[in-house]
């Protein structure tokens, strides 16, 4: 994942590497996510609005997980600065370039990560519209399996009539 972000260089860190709007952004959400209005952050609250904006592609023990690391006073809530910190190393999490996603594709199935399998689902996600369409499991389930081979001009992927286990 990356090099861990420590909680007393995130502003530093967001100011580097956010633009002025996404720093405005992830401030707006701070105050979204503070239902109860008292500067902080609780893992309950944060469990709250994952479920309500229904995002499915963070596992509920990974936010738990997240969370206790970030919560370095241990306060049982994060503050500005922790929950910037946490922004930060999701968005590393799950960022994938395109020289990232060859890479994982290169890689045969059965050795690819779990995080290979999701920062290549989230690349797939974004930047080809096609798999879009897909359910999140479908999409993770083919990059589980995907195989990246090249081919010259004139071969043939599929003929009628071939067995199509691959194409």
């Amino acid at each position: 994942m990356g090099d861990e972000i420590q909680v007393e260089d995130a502003e530093r860190e967001a100011a580097q590497r956010l633009s002025k709007k996404e720093q405005a952004a992830v401030r707006r959400a701070f105050t979204a996510f503070d239902i109860n209005g008292n500067n902080t952050i609780e893992l309950s609250e944060l469990h709250e609005l994952i479920k309500v904006l229904n995002i499915t592609n963070i596992a509920p023990e990974d936010v738990e997980r997240r969370f206790r690391q970030l919560d370095t006073n241990r306060s049982h809530s994060l503050d500005y600065q922790e929950f910037l910190a946490m922004f930060l190393a999701i968005k590393d999490q799950y960022q994938c370039t395109p020289e990232m996603a060859a890479a994982v594709l290169e890689k045969n199935p059965p050795a690819r990560t779990s995080e290979d399998i999701d920062r290549l689902g989230y690349f797939l996600y974004y930047h080809v519209p096609l798999f879009g369409q897909f359910s999140r499991a479908m999409r993770m389930e083919l990059c589980r399996h995907m195989k990246c081979m090249e081919y010259e001009e004139g071969d043939w992927i599929y003929t009628q009539g071939a067995a199509a286990d691959a194409v």
